[in-house]
């Protein structure tokens, strides 16, 4: 693939994949942590002497941990979650898949902090979310169906998040911008629902989160947007370490860029 004729696809593919395209030895690994693997395999076989070992135990390793999950809206419905556990370790991308109603978005935002479920806990770091800012400030959260003040400009409302998180990074920002190409002038109401996403994933991004979490983020996205979004998005993995949880009714989206998949239907893990 790594010729000029297929250069467009052997650029998109994931960086473990593109790696072993230098070496080709051994399988093709085409996940973060199956890239991690493949290269401490690699490393043992060059210098033995000093292994690197594969399955070696990480050190104070962080996690989000949602654990036997129940939630429903309202008293006597139906659970929308059921019983439900999962967990997203630092430098993993991890998905959540499932039809319409599977409880994609309701998982979301249990671990975002917005709803609170009626029976088991989500941990960070073994620490609860509700009624702890510490630990929501560690959260990056895109949803779905962005709503931010539609009167305000987006460099308002990037002025709004410097202002409100102190760690946001205003140069990332930008960088990004440079790629996703938004007019800081345009008022948010006017923007479409592509550019609401790429909006919402540039300014959660910037505040440097150690967690991100991502309902259906490809959505409204034209192919261009979504190539380079998935590009910035496993970039960031790398080279931050953050811990990635993305939801998506779509199978191609995910297979190739996420270590975990996580199947839902009606509230359970399948």
């Amino acid at each position: 693939l790594a010729t000029e004729e297929h250069e467009g696809m052997y650029k998109a593919l994931p960086t473990p994949a593109r790696m072993y395209g230098s070496v080709l030895k051994g399988e093709c690994p085409l996940s973060i942590v199956e890239g991690r693997s493949w290269f401490s395999r690699l490393v043992n076989e060059k210098h033995p002497e000093s292994p690197v070992l594969e399955n070696q135990e990480r050190p104070e390793e962080k996690v989000i941990e949602v654990s036997e999950v129940w939630f429903q809206y309202e008293k006597g419905a139906d659970p929308v979650l059921r019983d439900l556990s999962l967990s997203v370790r630092k430098g993993e991308i991890c998905s959540i898949l499932g039809g319409n109603g599977a409880g994609k978005t309701t998982l979301i935002k249990c671990m975002a902090g917005i709803y609170k479920p009626e029976i088991g806990t989500v941990t960070y770091d073994e620490e609860g979310l509700y009624s702890n800012p510490t630990i929501k400030e560690k959260i990056g959260y895109v949803s779905d169906n962005n709503e931010y003040i539609g009167r305000y400009t987006i460099k308002k409302m990037l002025q709004v998040y410097e202002t409100y998180f102190s760690g946001f990074d205003k140069d990332k920002f930008e960088k990004l911008n440079q790629e996703f190409k938004l007019e800081l002038g345009a008022k948010i109401e006017s923007l479409s629902k592509g550019q609401k996403m790429r909006l919402g994933f540039m300014l959660e991004v910037a505040k440097k989160p150690e967690y991100l979490l991502l309902d259906e983020p490809t959505s409204g996205l034209d192919p261009v947007a979504k190539k380079i979004f998935l590009e910035r998005l496993v970039e960031e993995v790398e080279k931050e370490n953050i811990g990635v949880l993305i939801s998506s009714h779509n199978l191609n989206d995910l297979e190739k860029l996420c270590d975990t998949i996580t199947i839902l239907d009606k509230g359970r893990v399948v």
